[in-house]
């Protein structure tokens, strides 16, 4: 996969970002990708985030230490398929997840 954009090319597969804001966007999902997988599976049992019929909204917000980016993403959420049955019978276990 590949971006092109303001005269500067790069992958993200292939490299780590050099770009501040792009190394920061990988950062927080590094810090914080774990907590936002439980919470998502908190608040709506198993599944992800559908990355195909995504929105995102960015907005500058006022405050008085600084201009804050505000950033919203919003993506159908999908259940987990459970588990095949371990050993052919019985109970099939927890539902699998991908990090």
């Amino acid at each position: 996969m590949r971006f092109v954009g303001a005269g500067q090319s790069f992958s993200l597969y292939s490299r780590v970002p050099t770009a501040p804001l792009i190394d920061r966007f990988v950062e927080r999902m590094c810090v914080c990708g774990t907590a936002f997988k439980v919470l998502i599976h908190e608040v709506f049992v198993a599944g992800n985030m559908s990355a195909i019929d995504f929105h995102m909204d960015l907005r500058r917000a006022a405050d008085p230490k600084g201009d804050r980016v505000s950033i919203t993403m919003s993506g159908w959420f999908l259940p987990s398929e459970p588990s095949p049955p371990r050993g052919g019978q019985g109970n099939p276990g927890p539902p699998r997840h991908v990090l």
